[in-house]
């Protein structure tokens, strides 16, 4: 998959479902559940497509096979590159997916299992929780709610109920008392359950992007923000705030947020979103890779001498400031920073620093001299 680092963790899974590291390793179990019940709805018809031989054994086992290749080290792995794993066993997912659709439905309708119209309606019908579900699980519920292990077991909480509500819908669209002796599908509701989950996936975004292309499409029209919103809302401050020239520090340099070094440093959003200077940014892609973290080396390791004081002021002032960290930051120019809270747990940076601007992620602060 391209990494050249794999270290055995349970914390993997928890990570790549959003749990704060310094979580218990129950909170990480729950996460783990929560991850694989989201991947694996739209396994399941390929699954069934191959038990009950509804389409091409071979290709579908292909896919099945693809996906836990990526989904096993997914699973006891932490690794800055997991996205790499899971992202290829969904598009082999994806791939099974489509086929055993074709297949399924054509067995359906020749057997008369279901109607045209049913299977309409199973559409409609997920789509429809789809939209609800998701809103409800798009709810900040770190600010909602202060369960002692987080938003996580809220949002497994959501999956399952969600899960439920999708085998429930079954029992609308083809009756509570349905049964099948005379095919080869001796449990029928199981495909109707995951064609539901396949659509309840595959329809939402099937909309989105048709939406997001009638966007393209009128000029006049903005292209939907894609990503943080707290990020968003935090860069819109400081274009509003500080000047074209202005030079700013983050301690944010990896896409995962979860993580102090990585092997690609390439966060660029900060200077993307806030069209301003960085003291440093990404500094994978732009002074060159590190180490390869090989024998307990730094990835940091073959850094530019430059780089590395730039990344060590820029993490000591957010973690602990010192009058000599601040006085260098502003001898290179540095009068604001962007500092991201769940990278550091220091809240006090005072008298270094004000804070001009503070949301749940991002905290904007202004470089002080405290002897002036």
């Amino acid at each position: 998959m391209g990494n050249n680092t794999f270290n055995l963790s349970y914390k993997g899974p928890g990570l790549f479902f959003g749990v704060d590291k310094d979580r218990s390793p129950l909170t990480f179990f729950v996460a783990s559940l929560g991850a694989s019940l989201s991947l694996f709805q739209i396994l399941l018809l390929p699954a069934l497509a191959l038990k009950y031989k509804l389409s091409d054994s071979r290709i579908l086992l292909f896919t099945v096979g693809a996906f836990l290749s990526g989904y096993i080290p997914f699973l006891f792995t932490s690794d800055d590159g997991l996205a790499y794993f899971i992202s290829n066993a969904l598009n082999f997912a994806g791939i099974g997916s489509a086929i055993a659709l074709i297949g399924v439905l054509q067995f359906v309708f020749h057997e008369r299992l279901m109607t045209k119209w049913q299977v309409f309606f199973l559409g409609l019908v997920s789509f429809l929780l789809s939209k609800f579900w998701s809103t409800i699980y798009n709810l900040d519920w770190r600010e909602i709610s202060d369960f002692r292990g987080g938003p996580t077991p809220i949002l497994v909480s959501i999956i399952i109920s969600s899960l439920v509500t999708y085998w429930l819908s079954t029992f609308l669209i083809i009756g509570p008392k349905f049964t099948n002796h005379q095919f080869q599908i001796k449990n029928f509701r199981s495909v109707t359950f995951a064609l539901a989950l396949l659509f309840s996936n595959s329809i939402p975004s099937m909309f989105d992007r048709i939406s997001v292309s009638s966007i393209n499409l009128n000029k006049k029209s903005e292209v939907p923000f894609i990503g943080s919103n707290n990020v968003n809302a935090a860069s819109r401050w400081v274009r509003n705030n500080i000047p074209d020239s202005g030079l700013i520090a983050t301690n944010r340099f990896c896409v995962e947020s979860y993580v102090a070094e990585c092997i690609e440093s390439k966060y660029f959003a900060v200077s993307a979103t806030t069209n301003r200077r960085l003291l440093i940014e990404g500094p994978g892609r732009t002074v060159g890779n590190g180490g390869d973290g090989r024998n307990g080396e730094s990835f940091e390791l073959l850094f530019p001498q430059f780089a590395k004081e730039r990344l060590y002021l820029s993490r000591g002032f957010a973690d602990k400031p010192t009058a000599a960290i601040a006085a260098r930051l502003r001898e290179l120019g540095v009068d604001w920073f962007y500092l991201f809270l769940d990278n550091t747990e220091n809240r006090n940076w005072a008298p270094f620093a004000t804070v001009e601007y503070q949301n749940s992620e991002v905290a904007i602060l202004k470089l002080t001299d405290p002897s002036s």
